[in-house]
């Protein structure tokens, strides 16, 4: 059972006496833990709950607690977290656990993995695999953003604003909940255009990416580079930041392409940046100064090199994702040939 498609909602019946949370998407397994919390505890009853670390996890103390009941009453639910070790090291005892059709409680393992081919895999049901993966290539974030906005916080999210969101975050579904939730309480309405998203997104990502462009238009590769590599020093992953950071750049860059096609056919600059949706402003003054330094051939370019800087962060070379970043700010801070 894929845990998409079941956040925020109680597990279906029937109800299993054996479940396992599994994958290393963190914000699914949050989800996932809650849908156990509202069908075995729906009226708040932690006591019903019983959770241990899977490090140097005894089998008794599982086995025991397991068949302890409620102090309240209702269904005992033992969760064993970091379950991988404690399933390696008592993979036998579990499977003959799993067996016994009657024990009194509840056993949720949460895991980073369990392969398909195992016993103890093929022991549990559909419905007892809680999936708590994302798969990156096909997940549509945006749209996963604007309908999770309306669900959770009430908020209709447009278009323009859920890519903000999403180009931002991937398909971190913590980050983008993080976001959303933020978003929504500085709403002052009912929906959250891209005047918004833009002004919040990133704590600051999108000041960066102009800080970024205006040093590239003024010929200043290494200024470029030093703005963008401070961005690693925040804390998170290099892939985090590196995915973070060319969802920013993308994000902006394919507006001044779409602009700079509209020049080439002969539209004014201000007529052609409005319809690209870059506002009027410092965004225009900045935009247009970039524009000027790439030139035509390279703003005609800049959709291909954007969507091969796309998949080669995600995997698509053997270059640190780092480094892709800046092979691409290096192209583009060149002197205009």
């Amino acid at each position: 059972m894929n845990m998409l498609d079941m956040i925020d909602k109680p597990l279906p019946a029937p109800h299993r006496s054996d479940y396992a949370i599994v994958g290393k998407e963190y914000f699914l397994k949050l989800m996932a833990l809650r849908a156990v919390r509202q069908t075995f505890a729906p009226d708040g009853n932690e006591d019903a709950l019983s959770r241990h670390s899977g490090n140097k996890l005894e089998f008794s103390t599982v086995a025991d607690d397991l068949g302890t009941g409620s102090l309240f009453g209702g269904t005992r639910v033992v969760i064993v977290d970091d379950a991988d070790s404690f399933v390696t090291e008592h993979r036998p005892k579990i499977e003959k656990l799993i067996e016994k059709t009657g024990h009194s409680g509840v056993l949720v393992l949460v895991l980073d993995a369990l392969a398909s081919n195992t016993r103890l895999f093929k022991m549990l049901t559909e419905d007892a695999v809680l999936r708590c993966e994302v798969e990156a290539k096909t997940f549509k974030s945006a749209d996963w953003c604007r309908a999770r906005c309306q669900n959770a916080y009430g908020k209709k999210l447009s278009p323009d604003a859920a890519r903000i969101v999403a180009e931002q975050h991937g398909s971190d579904l913590g980050l983008l909940d993080q976001e959303l939730a933020k978003l929504a309480a500085s709403a002052p309405g009912a929906t959250i255009d891209a005047t918004l998203a833009e002004s919040l997104a990133g704590n600051g990502t999108q000041a960066v990416v102009w800080k970024v462009f205006d040093a590239l238009a003024a010929g200043q590769v290494g200024r470029a580079l030093e703005i963008m590599n401070d961005q690693y020093a925040f804390g998170g992953t290099v892939v985090e930041n590196s995915m973070r950071l060319n969802g920013a750049l993308a994000f902006h860059l394919r507006k001044i392409a779409r602009a700079g096609r509209r020049m080439h056919a002969g539209m004014h600059p201000t007529q052609a940046m409005t319809e690209a949706g870059i506002r009027p402003g410092y965004p225009q003054q900045g935009a247009e100064s970039l524009m000027r330094h790439l030139g035509v051939r390279r703003l005609l370019r800049l959709p291909e090199d954007l969507v091969t800087t796309d998949l080669a962060l995600k995997g698509g070379s053997h270059i640190g994702q780092r480094t892709t970043l800046e092979r691409l700010i290096v192209r583009l801070g060149r002197p205009r040939q």
